[in-house]
């Protein structure tokens, strides 16, 4: 059935760009960009592939209205699921490259890449429902255990065929091997990945400039460990909003590991809720600041995850989220621990103009929400002074 509606999909994206109906924009199918015909041989298929390359994947998917958020655009928690996907689909194949069928066996475990950093992420233009979302993911860097990719994301209007650019992003994940049974709160063995060779002067400039990313987290993450100061935190007791949810295997990628894109809608809808009682007013998102995350997430694991204002200019509040995980058997009742914390800058609407509306200022109470307030304000007093890039 999943299949037929694919097939229903495509056929309908491409009679969409064809005639240029607008009624089409009207219909609700989920959407893919490569649909095989049925009954064509393995061999009609791998003679389409002869350009594939495995380093880079395009995939699409038509806009339906349970993917909008309340003003009914694409809502950013869904792009940020989608970047994670197509990011997850590189790096496997590559962290897998080396292995060949005759290799795999009921033994065999295979690398599995989960996400470590994500660069802070832009929206520059709304997607609309009835439009097509296009993903653009490349290999860009590898390091001994670590995956960059870098995805590129814009809509087309199928009735016009007009094409914009959306987001960028840049995902690093870490390639792990997972181990049987589980001991502790973050089993995971990591797994040296094949090196990626430039095959050209564009991809080698690609590769410098990731490989000096890479130096810096490196740099940024043994002066985290080095500092005394325990990571910001958004207390449960002084969240504006709170969620919790049992993580479920439909929320899993590959084997028992939530995908990282699942916890970033979570993020994106606690920020979104912070942001709408704040606001008094539907708020969308205009920018992530960058996101680690420091431990995996397993199925039956409970996500805590909390979000309140930490720092508003004239039309944009900064809503931190944190996000906490309690494995059930492994960890005490009520133990948690912190796997990432996230600053989600958000735009109130005015519900008549639908344009962005002055919002009412945060005044924090507490020393550690000073801190946060104080670093929040540094972080918006940088980014006037530099434009956003557009890669």
């Amino acid at each position: 059935m999943v299949s037929m509606r694919r097939v229903l999909a495509s056929g309908f994206v491409r009679a969409a760009r064809r005639t240029g109906n607008a009624h089409a924009r009207g219909c609700v199918f989920p959407s893919v960009r490569h649909v095989a015909h049925y009954g064509q041989s393995s061999k009609a298929v791998s003679s389409v592939s002869e350009d594939w390359d495995a380093r880079t994947l395009s995939t699409s998917r038509l806009v339906m209205p349970e993917d909008a958020n309340p003003r009914g655009n694409l809502h950013g928690g869904n792009t940020l699921k989608m970047i994670a996907q197509s990011g997850f689909v590189v790096a496997c194949r590559h962290a897998n490259s080396n292995t060949s069928p005759s290799d795999l066996d009921d033994t065999s475990i295979p690398v599995v890449p989960i996400m470590a950093h994500l660069d802070e992420v832009h929206f520059e233009q709304p997607v609309h429902v009835g439009e097509l979302v296009q993903l653009y993911a490349t290999l860009g860097f590898t390091s001994r255990h670590t995956i960059e990719v870098d995805v590129v994301v814009e809509a087309e209007n199928l009735v016009t065929g007009t094409r914009r650019r959306t987001n960028t992003a840049r995902v690093t994940y870490v390639g792990a091997t997972p181990t049987l049974g589980l001991t502790s709160l973050n089993k995971v063995r990591a797994a040296e990945v094949p090196q990626l060779v430039p095959r050209n002067e564009k991809e080698q400039a690609l590769f410098e400039a990731g490989q000096a990313r890479y130096e810096a987290r490196k740099a940024e993450l043994r002066s985290r460990r080095e500092s005394s100061s325990s990571a910001f935190r958004i207390l449960e007791d002084e969240a504006q909003v709170s969620l919790v949810e049992v993580m479920m295997p439909g929320d899993c990628v590959s084997g028992k590991y939530v995908q990282a894109g699942v916890l970033m809608k979570l993020m994106d809808n606690a920020a979104g809720c912070a942001a709408i009682k704040h606001c008094g007013a539907i708020a969308v998102t205009a920018k992530i600041d960058a996101l680690n995350f420091d431990h995996s997430v397993l199925v039956g694991d409970l996500v805590y995850i909390h979000a309140s204002p930490v720092f508003a200019s004239n039309k944009t509040v900064e809503i931190g989220v944190s996000v906490e995980i309690e494995r059930t058997g492994l960890t005490s009742k009520g133990q948690r621990l912190q796997i990432s914390y996230g600053a989600f800058s958000m735009v109130a609407i005015d519900p008549k103009t639908r344009r962005s509306m002055p919002v009412p200022p945060v005044v924090p109470k507490t020393p550690g929400q000073q801190q946060a307030w104080e670093r929040a304000k540094a972080r918006y007093e940088a980014r006037k002074k530099v434009s956003v890039p557009r890669n």
